[in-house]
């Protein structure tokens, strides 16, 4: 409950005297006189935003948040939709060009397979037969070799100067000069390929340009959001509006667990939007 002044019970009762007498009597003369002075109503405009509902400059900064929201969507929609529509014409990187598998996960996710939109590959193992042992009922993602890193490895192939004690280590040196820099020349090639035919499907489907909408679209509604938050709530439906809005940007939800200052301010966010449920979409 909220704190309240309330008098010990052992406290005094106030000493009456003649000063309080007439500070009473002139207390009560100011409401007399207000009575027969004209009343004077505000205008609408007069009044302040919280006496006649919410901030109307949070309601039309959370609109415009809506509505940057709506284009968020859609243009992730349309992103999404060209990789639903190319799946089919779009190549699986050659066998010989994949690297270590789990390339979503580490360090190299930089270079691992991706589709036409930049999404990882999931590779069911089970369909090699060069490279790779099959793994049954084993999906992964891989790294891929770009052409600089082919011409990186067959550099140094070409490069190194095979040695040997015996003639035997010398020529099986000599062996494995050749047979990796056969490989790699051909890994090149593919490569090169891989990465021509991948660019061009990108450029013929528009990826570049539809991730330039959404690109924008994120910058507007994060501005949207921060206007949202900037602008003063008057009602418990503009507190809802403002915690909506900070918790599309994920950071609120992703932090909950954790035990610092940020996560109190997510918690407190969820209260908000616990007290004030409704539908504000």
């Amino acid at each position: 409950m909220p704190n309240s002044v309330v008098p010990a019970a052992a406290e005094a009762m106030p000493k009456i005297t003649r000063r309080a007498i007439l500070s009473g009597m002139a207390a009560l003369a100011a409401p007399i006189a207000a009575v027969a002075a004209p009343i004077v109503i505000p205008t609408p405009t007069e009044l302040p935003v919280k006496d006649i509902g919410e901030n109307p400059d949070l309601i039309a900064a959370y609109e415009r948040f809506k509505e940057a929201e709506r284009e968020l969507t859609a243009a992730e929609e349309a992103l999404g939709w060209i990789a639903d529509e190319w799946r089919h014409l779009w190549p699986l990187a050659p066998e010989e060009l994949l690297g270590c598998a789990n390339a979503n996960t580490y360090h190299v996710s930089e270079d691992a397979e991706r589709d036409i939109i930049g999404r990882f590959i999931i590779r069911d193992t089970v369909d090699f037969t060069k490279r790779f042992k099959r793994r049954t009922n084993e999906r992964l993602c891989f790294a891929v070799m770009t052409p600089n890193e082919a011409e990186d490895r067959l550099s140094y192939w070409k490069a190194k100067v095979p040695k040997g004690r015996t003639a035997k280590a010398l020529a099986q040196n000599i062996a494995y000069r050749e047979k990796f820099t056969k490989e790699y020349e051909q890994a090149l090639a593919l490569a090169r390929r891989y990465e021509a035919e991948t660019s061009r499907l990108r450029e013929q489907a528009g990826v570049e340009k539809a991730k330039q909408r959404v690109s924008a679209a994120k910058i507007a509604a994060n501005e949207a959001r921060r206007q949202v938050s900037r602008v003063t709530a008057h009602t418990a439906e503009g507190l809802r509006m403002k915690a909506l809005a900070i918790a599309t940007s994920g950071f609120y939800a992703a932090i909950l667990s954790e035990d610092n200052i940020f996560a109190e301010i997510s918690h407190f966010i969820d209260g908000v939007l616990n007290f004030t449920a409704g539908d504000l979409s």
